[in-house]
């Protein structure tokens, strides 16, 4: 039987054990969302922006529909569109959309700042579902992904769960991460 963990609970290389790495698809080739959630935005902690998370009340999607019915408060998208998009002003500069595929898109000028992961650490602190899905992911996006994963341990610890000691040397030892990411660049 499949062991559900959370993420907090996985080294580096545990954590990226279920990507299957594809290079099909260039970050620079995916659209940006245009179109925002029907909901309220709510200031990105550390920021100067603005975010909307919202989850589909129309998706089929077994995990969305999971996530729908434990927390039925969180806001709809009003589409078949689940994920979190980030504003400056009145303008979409990131979005992460978790629709048939996981598709996280960053405007150019505001890369490098951190964004997709504090996308997806608000969508795991909102949602609080474990990590049990496989995603298709290029280079950056695994990069995304490992950062944030360090984020979720770091923020387990200070908050005192029981994080495993082998989770934390291997984020401490960094080593994983520098595995996991040769690995993809061969694949890629």
């Amino acid at each position: 039987m499949f062991k559900v963990c959370w993420r907090w609970e996985m080294t580096p290389r545990e954590y990226a054990a279920g990507y299957t790495y594809i290079s099909s698809t260039k970050t620079a080739d995916l659209p940006l969302a245009t179109e925002p959630f029907s909901c309220p935005r709510l200031p990105l902690p550390g920021t100067e922006y603005t975010y909307q998370l919202a989850i589909s009340d129309k998706s089929p999607s077994q995990d969305i529909q999971a996530v729908v019915g434990h927390h039925p408060e969180l806001p709809r998208s009003g589409d078949r569109r689940s994920g979190v998009l980030v504003f400056h002003g009145d303008t979409i500069i990131a979005s992460a959309i978790f629709l048939a595929t996981h598709s996280l898109v960053v405007h150019p000028d505001y890369r490098n700042q951190g964004l997709a992961a504090r996308m997806f650490l608000e969508w795991n602190a909102v949602t609080k579902r474990p990590f049990v899905s496989i995603h298709n992911i290029t280079l950056a996006t695994a990069k995304t992904l490992l950062r944030a994963h360090r984020d979720v341990v770091e923020r387990a610890v200070a908050e005192g769960k029981p994080v495993p000691e082998r989770v934390i040397r291997a984020i401490q030892d960094g080593s994983e991460v520098s595995a996991v990411l040769r690995q993809t660049e061969l694949a890629v």
